[in-house]
């Protein structure tokens, strides 16, 4: 996996995101998603020869599932389509990661091992270390600096201390806070802050992953935006969707009308209705979806590698052979 960076109001954002898998390069930028460089819808699903499936979904948010050997989900990333990520490794990945992922050896102090094998003395050696060697769009970074001082706001810089702690420290991240300590995140968060001006809302990605840290430590974080009455953080849903802590993952969709068996907290459809391209649909009105590309019914179409011609027949059986 790749990820590509860039400058936004003085801090570092992730722009896109680079995943190859077999001969495929899935591309997710903003709310665009390529595959070897065209540009396909989602929900998408692609399924390879030895039974690994790949599918992506849209619940505000996208998230990537690779399935393979019968591990649902072998490696789940998500992206929240502006400038944040989280993955998520089956457990037969332990001890077998390295790169910007650690090494997941039970061992936090060597997880900042750089290419060389030798360790990073700071997280800013750790990322250029690992950084693609291209001096023209990857230069390698200047020194950090103190984003506060930089943009004049170092005497509001309690203030912005005082909110993120506020929100940390409420609800289902307060309840956290005993197992993950919030120390970085607060610092980080009061320098992102700093760096948009001094947007609060600049705040929200870092608590968002805090979120995803306190659920993997089995912390219920999936309301913690709906109970904080501190936070300024307050999920945004688009296409006639509305937020849902709980909801089927993954969420309905033309080839899912029901969705699937887990939960996932995200941006949901009524009932009755599917997300498609963004937008909630009627499920009455869908299309069959190949490898992310939509035919109408009655359209044909090849299906690669299997030597099939198929017809889409419309919702639940989306094609049959020819």
């Amino acid at each position: 996996m790749y990820a590509d960076h860039h400058a936004e109001q003085a801090s570092s954002v992730t722009k896109n995101l680079e995943i190859v898998v077999k001969n495929d390069v899935f591309k997710l930028e903003g709310n665009e998603v390529s595959v070897n460089g065209e540009v396909r819808s989602v929900p998408l699903t692609k399924s390879y020869g030895n039974g690994a499936t790949i599918e992506i979904s849209d619940a505000g948010t996208y998230t990537l599932s690779i399935v393979e050997n019968g591990m649902d989900p072998f490696v789940e990333l998500t992206w929240n389509k502006i400038s944040s990520y989280t993955v998520k490794v089956h457990g037969t990945c332990k001890g077998r990661s390295s790169g910007m992922c650690g090494k997941w050896n039970g061992n936090a102090d060597d997880d900042l091992t750089m290419p060389d094998g030798e360790q990073a003395d700071t997280v800013e050696e750790f990322g250029t270390a690992w950084a693609v060697d291209d001096e023209e769009d990857c230069p390698e970074p200047p020194p950090p600096t103190d984003l506060c001082d930089d943009f004049g706001l170092a005497g509001r810089r309690e203030e912005f201390k005082n909110h993120v702690t506020s929100v940390i420290s409420q609800g289902a991240l307060g309840k956290c806070n005993k197992k993950i300590d919030p120390t970085a995140t607060i610092d980080e968060a009061v320098l992102q802050i700093c760096g948009c001006f001094g947007a609060l809302t600049c705040s929200c990605p870092l608590l968002e992953t805090y979120a995803a840290q306190c659920e993997m430590v089995g912390v219920d974080t999936s309301s913690w935006t709906l109970d904080n009455k501190a936070t300024v953080c307050v999920p945004e849903c688009e296409g006639g969707s509305t937020f849902k802590p709980i909801g089927p993952k993954p969420p309905p969709s033309c080839n899912k009308p029901h969705g699937g068996k887990k939960t996932m907290k995200g941006c949901f459809c009524r009932d009755g209705e599917v997300m498609e391209e963004g937008e909630c649909i009627d499920a009455n009105e869908c299309k069959c979806e190949y490898e992310g590309v939509r035919y109408d019914v009655n359209e044909k179409y090849d299906v690669e590698g299997e030597c099939l011609t198929c017809k889409c027949i419309g919702l639940v059986r989306p094609s049959v052979p020819t």
